[in-house]
């Protein structure tokens, strides 16, 4: 059974929102560590560095408002369930 799991971010969605260089740039760092942290508190503590960002701000305004948590990236789901990273469900189809 495949779960779902945080993958990343739509980079080219980003740029048709018209998102500057510096706040895509951003994006990606935040899902960058929210990737390399199991705990997403500890994930949200390191990203505060980036909340100059207001699209950073943004994400970290909505993990830490979620009554019910956010899906876990797949390097962390990946390692709760010992798969490893990156695994694909071929089974499914």
């Amino acid at each position: 059974m495949k779960l779902g799991a945080l993958k990343g971010y739509n980079a080219v969605g980003c740029k048709r929102a018209g998102m500057s260089r510096q706040a895509i740039h951003a994006i990606r760092a935040a899902y960058r560590i929210l990737h390399a942290h199991r705990v997403v508190g500890d994930a949200v503590d390191e990203m505060s560095d980036l909340s100059e960002v207001p699209e950073v701000a943004e994400l970290i305004a909505f993990i830490q408002a979620s009554k019910r948590g956010i899906v876990p990236s797949v390097a962390a789901r990946s390692l709760t369930i010992g798969e490893p990273a990156g695994a694909v469900d071929r089974d499914a189809g």
